[in-house]
């Protein structure tokens, strides 16, 4: 039993002292660059759709209202009008999205649906999808994520990138309602069960924690993450362990051994009658 807890938190035997060695949980890939509208890294490029200047198109709109009404009202109702247009047309014409955030939609529109067969782009499809969380329009980017997610789970070897995928997926769903804490340990609880490697669960906290979350949210992701290992027949060593060995679970629910463990005895008597 213990060997088999000791193979679900990823931990390899020391054949010297039989102790245990905390499993060693690569770092992802870094963001890709992204600077005045424009995203580079790995060979691509993609660059933000241009705009007109809100403030370009205002006078020229207000420019038209002036000299259509100068032939039919008078001079300071015309002027008002003009001023009114000016200051609709800012309000209309104003960008809801950064530079930035279109140079992202843009690399999602034109390269992610390309590269998506191509099996040299998993470390540029893995980088975009770290990039993208918390950025860009999710629904700019949901069919091309879908092909980018089936192609990760078609190749065992590019765990990395589905675990960025599924993960950057359940984010976007979040901004439009869904539960991001229930989301989030349902991706990570089949670490715990031993269905996925522990670096599965590292990956996936790294890219839900590189967006800011309120304390409220982050403290019920905790108590979720722990409920789903203590499910799982981890004990409270296995825990601690496998946060020692992967830094963003540990930053997702880390307590003191002591804590851990009072919780633990809570879950095990949690059916118990008085």
């Amino acid at each position: 039993m213990y060997g088999r807890a000791r193979a679900r938190r990823g931990a390899a035997l020391c054949p010297a002292c039989l102790a245990d060695v905390p499993p060693a949980v690569p770092e992802l890939p870094p963001e890709l660059a992204v600077a005045n509208g424009r995203l580079a890294g790995d060979g691509f490029v993609a660059k933000a759709t241009v705009l007109a200047s809100p403030r370009i198109l205002a006078t020229a709109i207000a420019g038209g209202v002036l000299l259509a009404l100068s032939l039919i009202a008078r001079a300071p109702l015309a002027l008002a009008l003009s001023a009114l247009a000016y200051l609709l047309s800012r309000v209309l014409f104003h960008p809801k999205s950064t530079p930035d955030d279109r140079a992202i939609d843009a690399a999602w529109r034109k390269l992610a649906p390309e590269l998506a067969d191509r099996r040299d782009a998993a470390r540029f499809l893995t980088r975009l999808c770290v990039t993208s969380a918390g950025r860009g329009d999710p629904l700019e980017r949901a069919n091309a994520l879908n092909a980018v997610i089936a192609r990760a789970r078609a190749n065992r070897a590019e765990r990395q990138l589905l675990a960025v995928a599924v993960a950057l997926q359940m984010d976007d769903s979040g901004r439009y309602g869904r539960d991001r804490a229930a989301g989030v340990a349902e991706l990570v609880a089949p670490a715990f069960r031993g269905e996925r490697g522990a670096d599965f669960a590292e990956f996936v906290l790294a890219v839900y924690l590189r967006v800011p979350r309120e304390p409220g949210e982050l403290a019920r992701l905790r108590v979720l993450l722990l409920a789903a290992a203590f499910a799982a027949e981890l004990l409270p060593r296995d825990i601690l362990d496998l946060c020692d060995a992967a830094p963003h679970v540990a930053e997702a629910m880390r307590l003191s051994p002591t804590h851990v463990a009072l919780l633990y005895g809570i879950w095990a008597n949690r059916t118990a009658r008085d």
